[in-house]
Formats: structure tokens, sequence, C-alpha cells
């Protein structure tokens, strides 16, 4: 076997998703829906029922045998003057017409049922598969992350995937940089960082105004709730001293 030096096992970045194998309990990664793939299946069947119940709800009209006449292709059908002089009831004559009521709406709420239980096996939030009420909607990240426990785990693991996997590529970028010559050996190593913006799990208006209210506390340094807001250094006095020149005038307030 042929490995580069300073290249990490054959050189690839490992995607895998945190979650633990059931389907045959081995150590190789699966499908974030695998352990929903029951409930998955039978919302197919679900779905499949759906479309027959509107299949089968098609009006009809049932002739009885004697009203039957072949056509030129030998097909069975009813003439085209049948309906001439029709009497006020139709039942005289053999003929129903037939159109049920459809029953979608048992089909649907069971739907919504198998959705909700794939969205508790896969750690999400409740409305992401399924459907909820408007009123009942969480409005704020911090609403969102308290009442869905599960799909903040879910969201953050799947998270640290992602900068594990993004580490690891890295790594091996900066070592086959130096092999091929395309940065200097003794180069200081690259640093990775991930911002994964406003979401369900982050919300940057709300941190920072709790910054600016540990500033107007005393308890946080104007200068470190800058380095935060714009992503500046600070950890040496001179960045500090920098961020005061530039975004603090005398006496000014955050």
């Amino acid at each position: 076997q042929l490995f580069l030096p300073g290249v990490p096992g054959v050189g690839l970045a490992v995607l895998r998703t945190p979650l633990a194998n059931c389907v045959d309990g081995s150590a190789d990664a699966v499908s974030i829906y695998a352990p929903a793939a029951g409930l998955l299946h039978a919302l197919a069947r679900c779905e499949e029922q759906l479309n027959h119940e509107f299949s089968n709800g098609a009006s009809r009209v049932f002739a009885s045998e004697d009203l039957l006449r072949p056509d030129a292709r030998g097909r069975r059908t009813l003439q085209d003057d049948l309906f001439v002089g029709l009497p006020d009831d139709p039942a005289n004559l053999g003929v129903t017409v037939y159109s049920p009521a459809l029953r979608e709406q048992s089909y649907l709420a069971r739907k919504q049922d198998l959705l909700r239980g794939c969205e508790s096996l896969l750690g999400l939030r409740r409305g992401i598969l399924s459907e909820t009420e408007a009123e009942a909607e969480p409005r704020t990240a911090t609403e969102i992350a308290a009442t869905s426990v599960d799909y903040d785990l879910t969201i953050r693991d799947l998270q640290a995937m992602w900068q594990t996997a993004a580490r690891d590529a890295l790594t091996i970028c900066q070592a086959l940089g130096g092999l091929y010559g395309l940065r200097a050996a003794d180069a200081a190593p690259v640093t990775l960082t991930i911002d994964w913006g406003d979401g369900v799990l982050y919300d940057r208006s709300r941190v920072w105004e709790e910054q600016r209210q540990l500033v107007a506390d005393g308890l946080l340094r104007p200068e470190l709730a800058l380095a935060w807001y714009y992503g500046l250094p600070h950890d040496t006095e001179a960045d500090l001293r920098r961020i005061r020149d530039r975004f603090m005038p005398k006496g000014g307030t955050l």
C-alpha cells in the first residue's frame, strides 16, 4: 500500500452521519432516515391507498345487462339514444348513478400520524414533516430550542458531523499543499471556523442584545462585544486597542 507522508489514510475525509446503525448493528454509517424506515414504507402505502380512494370514488353509471349493445369494435356500451325521453325515475330502465362520498380525511389523518411518528424517531421538530396548527408554532429561536430538545440535539450532531469532515479535509489539503510545494513547510496550520448563522439554534440579534446588556451592567468589556459582533481578533491588548480606536469614540457607548 502507498501512503503519502503527512497525509492521513488514503487522503479522504469521511462524512459520517452521527447515528447508531439501526439496520444491521455494524459500524457502517446509515441514512438519517433509517430509524423511520418502517414508518416511511407505511406512509407510502397510505399514499397509495389515498390515490386509490380518489380513483375508486369516480362517478360511474351502472346499467343492466340488457341495455348494453356491442359497438363496431365489439365493446359493450350504452347506445347514444338510450337517454332520449328518459323517464323521471331512471330506476325503471335499470340505470343507477354511482357517486360515493370520499373518505380522504381518514387517510390524511393517518398520514399526519405517520409523519409525526417519523419526526419523533428522527429527532425533528413538529412541523418539519407534518402539519401543525399555526397558533401552536413556536415563534422565536428561544422557544423552538426550549420546546424541541430532540431537534436541538439532532441539529448539533449534524453540525458537528460537517465540522469534523471539513477539518479533516482541511488537514489533508494542507498536507498535500506541503508535498506539492504549494505552501511553506514551516507555515502555521490553518484553522477552520464555521459560522452557522441564524437559525433554530442561534438568534444573532438576541445574543447581541444580551451582550449589550452585559456591557451596560459592567459585566463585559465593550471591546469584546464589538469583537464578537464584527468577528475581529481580540486575544491581545493590541487587538482591543485597535477595536477601541476604530469603533469606540471617546465617551461613546454601545
